[in-house]
């Protein structure tokens, strides 16, 4: 077998990690996904509360149960790993070992992100 890929989809809100994660997860047999915005949703969200940190090791803990688990494949989709700093602490309390890591990071139009935003009606 080749060596298990860790797949990090990350951009900001709105941008369609979710989406671009479901379809690429969709089309890999053995393969496990995980949204890391869900390993701390709270009201009010700000990637600056320090308290989000906690969710960091949720996210640690569940990449580290699907790469030991032996998928493939592993799709890992949050707004928070586009700061390097919060991923690289992500990546570094993974207990697995021996697997790559491919990153993505999806970008769009400020028009786009903006009607996507309203869409889904989140205030200014």
């Amino acid at each position: 077998m080749s060596k298990q890929k860790l797949i990090i989809i990350a951009g900001s809100p709105c941008v369609g990690k979710t989406t671009v994660t479901q379809k690429l997860f969709t089309s890999y047999e053995n393969s496990a996904f995980f949204d890391g915005d869900w390993a701390w949703c709270v009201n009010p969200f700000s990637v600056d509360d320090p308290r989000l940190r906690n969710g960091d090791k949720t996210m640690s803990f569940a990449l580290s149960t699907y790469l030991n688990s032996s998928f493939d494949y592993v799709f890992f989709s949050s707004v928070v790993v586009v700061n390097k700093t919060i991923r690289e602490t992500i990546l570094k309390d993974i207990t697995a070992k021996d697997y790559s890591v491919i990153g993505i990071t999806l970008t769009c139009s400020e028009e786009t992100l903006l009607e996507r935003h309203k869409r889904r009606g989140d205030a200014k």
